[in-house]
C-alpha cells in the first residue's frame, strides 16, 4: 500500500511501499507479487522497471466513471473476484442514478470552480466534472484537468469554489484562495462559498467517489441533500 491508502480503507498490518513516483522495485519484489497494479500519474522509470520484472502488470488511467467501472471489472477478473467487482459497479451506478434523479429537473445550477492543484491552478479531473454535473452544478471554466489562469477563473465568476488539492486531505486553504489578487471580485469569495473537501473522495477512482458526490450535493443543494458538515 501507499501512505494514502489508509485514508480510504483499513490497511493495518499491510506493508507500506512508495507510490508510483517513489516505489522501490526491490521492496516490491520482496513481497513476491502475482500482480502489480499502478495508476497515473507515475514516474516513467519506475513503471519501466516494474514491467521489466515479468510480473503481470495492470496500469490504470481512467478519465470517466465508465472507465473507472471498466478498471474495477478488470481488477475483479484478474484477481478472481468478478462477482464482487460486478456488485461494486452496480452499487456505484445505483448511487449515481439516485443523485441524478434528484437533480435532473433543477433549473438553478450554480457555477462551480473545482481546483485540484494551486501552483499552477489546475481544474479537477474529468470524473469530478461528471460528479459536479450529476450533483446539480456547472463546471467553470469548462475544462477539466487543465491549467487555468486567474483571469479565466475571475471571468467565469464561480458562485462556489470546491478545493480538493491532490494529496492534501482536508488541508486545502480557503483563506489562501480568497487572498489571490483579483479574486475578491468572484461571487464565491465575496459570499464566503469556498469549501475545502477531503481530496481522497474526489481524486481516488473507486467507490469512495460516491461519498464525494454526496458531499457535492450537500454543498450545492442543501435543500435537497441536507447541509454539508465539514470534515
Amino acid at each position: 500500500m501507499t501512505r494514502y491508502c489508509s485514508d480510504l480503507s483499513d490497511v493495518s498490518g499491510l506493508p507500506e511501499l512508495g507510490d508510483f513516483w517513489s516505489a522501490s522495485l526491490d521492496e516490491v519484489l520482496k513481497l513476491e507479487p502475482d500482480l502489480i497494479v499502478g495508476s497515473l500519474p507515475y514516474k516513467q522509470e519506475v513503471v519501466q522497471k516494474m514491467i521489466q520484472t515479468g510480473v503481470p502488470f495492470f496500469l490504470t488511467h481512467p478519465k470517466s466513471f465508465h472507465q473507472i467501472y471498466l478498471d474495477i471489472y478488470w481488477l475483479g477478473t484478474l484477481t478472481a473476484h468478478e462477482r464482487e467487482a460486478e456488485k461494486l459497479i452496480s452499487f456505484m451506478k445505483t448511487e449515481v442514478e439516485s443523485v441524478q434523479c434528484k437533480t435532473q429537473a433543477l433549473t438553478q445550477r450554480p457555477r462551480v470552480y473545482c481546483e485540484e492543484w494551486m501552483k499552477p491552478f489546475i481544474t479537477s479531473i474529468s470524473w469530478v466534472k461528471e460528479m459536479l454535473e450529476t450533483a446539480g452544478g456547472i463546471f467553470v471554466p469548462d475544462r477539466s484537468s487543465a491549467t487555468v489562469t486567474s483571469e479565466e477563473v475571475i471571468k467565469a465568476n464561480p458562485e462556489i469554489i470546491l478545493l480538493s488539492w491532490c494529496g492534501a486531505g482536508t488541508k486545502s486553504n480557503p483563506k489562501l484562495v480568497a487572498s489571490r489578487p483579483g479574486w475578491d471580485q468572484i461571487d464565491a469569495v465575496r459570499n464566503h462559498q469556498i469549501y475545502p473537501l477531503p481530496d481522497q473522495f474526489f481524486n481516488s477512482p473507486c467507490q469512495h467517489l460516491i461519498t464525494g458526490l454526496k458531499m457535492m450535493g450537500q454543498v450545492l443543494h442543501p435543500e435537497i441533500f441536507g447541509a454539508y458538515v465539514s470534515h
